[in-house]
């Protein structure tokens, strides 16, 4: 008995391209149907079931997927952001200026991530800013710098990396309404220069 080696060739390339079209077509579905779950102001994304008990299937994968795994919306309200207010992808090699009111609760924090949603490496370690962290101005707003220069206060560095990023805000504790869709968190992100 002797081995068809086209026969052979041939299915294994069907196997290999249904295989990467199935995990494609599954990985397109729940990007988009988690985006269209979505509610967006400005550049801040969020949903109003993270946290829940059940929440869909799509946003349950996409919770796996980014490892962002939410407490129920009346104990925290995550947001993210991928790009600036303009529209424009977030990038490491630009300087960004957040500014607005601190968000309505009990606490918020400010986290950098980098691909696949993972803290930038870098010696600085400066990933993230939090309600204890920055100073309030006279008029009881917050301004953060994300990328800025090494030392600056009130800021969040890029520690030298390329490529596109992210950025989460949490807000424990939030009062009432501040969540969507009545609600938007809070910070403007205007872009500086860039490298």
């Amino acid at each position: 008995m002797t081995l068809d080696w086209r026969r052979t060739v041939f299915v294994l390339t069907v196997l290999m391209a249904a295989s990467v079209l199935g995990i494609g077509s599954a990985l397109f579905a729940v990007r988009m149907v988690a985006d269209v779950e979505s509610t967006a102001s400005g550049p801040w994304r969020t949903h109003a079931t993270y946290g829940e008990a059940s929440p869909t299937p799509w946003l349950r994968t996409a919770q796996a997927m980014t490892g962002l795994f939410a407490l129920p919306k009346e104990q925290a309200l995550l947001f993210t952001a991928f790009t600036d207010s303009e529209g424009q992808r977030l990038d490491a090699a630009c300087a960004y200026r957040l500014t607005g009111a601190p968000p309505a609760g009990d606490w918020w924090s400010l986290t950098l991530y980098g691909r696949g949603q993972f803290l930038l490496p870098g010696p600085e370690k400066r990933w993230s800013v939090d309600a204890g962290s920055i100073e309030a101005g006279h008029d009881g707003g917050v301004e953060i710098v994300i990328g800025g220069p090494s030392g600056a206060p009130d800021g969040i560095s890029t520690g030298g990396a390329e490529g596109s990023f992210s950025l989460t805000l949490r807000v424990y504790g939030p009062e009432a309404g501040a969540g969507p869709p009545a609600g938007a968190p809070p910070f403007r992100i205007e872009r500086e220069a860039c490298a």
